[in-house]
C-alpha cells in the first residue's frame, strides 16, 4: 500500500485520533513513513523524511504515553553496523 499521499487517519482508521501526531510534525512524518509496515534502514529513513538527527526525538515521542506507545521495532541488520525500523 502506498501511503505517501494518504492522511494517517485514512491509514489507521481504527486508531484513536489522540495518538496520531499533529500533521507535519516530526513524529507524524516518521509514522507516515513507517505506515507501510516494511522495514526501513535508519539512514534512508532519516534522509527520506528530512528528519536527520531529530529522528531519535520523533521515535521517542511515538513510543511515549502521549502518543499511545506506538510499537516500533529497531533492529540491527545482521552482519552490518546498520539498523532498521519497522
Amino acid at each position: 500500500m502506498d501511503n505517501l499521499h494518504k492522511p494517517l487517519t485514512e491509514v489507521f482508521k481504527t486508531t484513536a485520533l489522540e495518538v496520531i501526531p499533529v500533521q507535519n510534525s516530526n513524529a507524524y512524518k516518521l509514522l507516515k513513513a513507517l505506515a507501510d509496515g516494511k522495514p526501513h534502514q535508519r539512514n534512508n529513513l532519516a534522509l527520506s523524511t528530512d528528519l536527520g538527527e531529530t529522528m531519535r526525538s520523533a521515535l521517542q515521542q511515538l513510543r511515549s504515553k502521549s502518543y499511545g506507545y506506538w510499537l516500533i521495532h529497531s533492529v540491527k541488520i545482521e552482519g552490518t553496523k546498520k539498523h532498521c525500523c519497522n
